[in-house]
């Protein structure tokens, strides 16, 4: 079966810490509700750094990619 790759962009910081609960909650639920089909489930990003084209490298992503999850899946849709 093929693999997809559910990529996480941006999104704000939460208010509060409980907003904060209340999103990774909602999260977790609907990341269980993919059931088996997740087969690499949330891999945030962190301690990024970025590979500028002379070679240098600076701490940081370039991008608002946050994480990714791998789903098995027949198709897209």
């Amino acid at each position: 079966m093929p693999h997809y790759a559910i990529i996480y962009l941006g999104g704000n910081r939460p208010a509060s810490p409980e907003e904060g609960k209340q999103h990774f909650a909602k999260y977790m639920d609907w990341l269980s509700a993919l059931g088996d089909a997740a087969v690499s489930p949330a891999n945030p990003l962190k301690n990024t750094s970025t590979v500028h084209p002379d070679g240098s490298v600076t701490a940081g992503g370039t991008t608002t990619m946050s994480g990714y999850t791998i789903i098995a899946a027949d198709s897209m849709d």
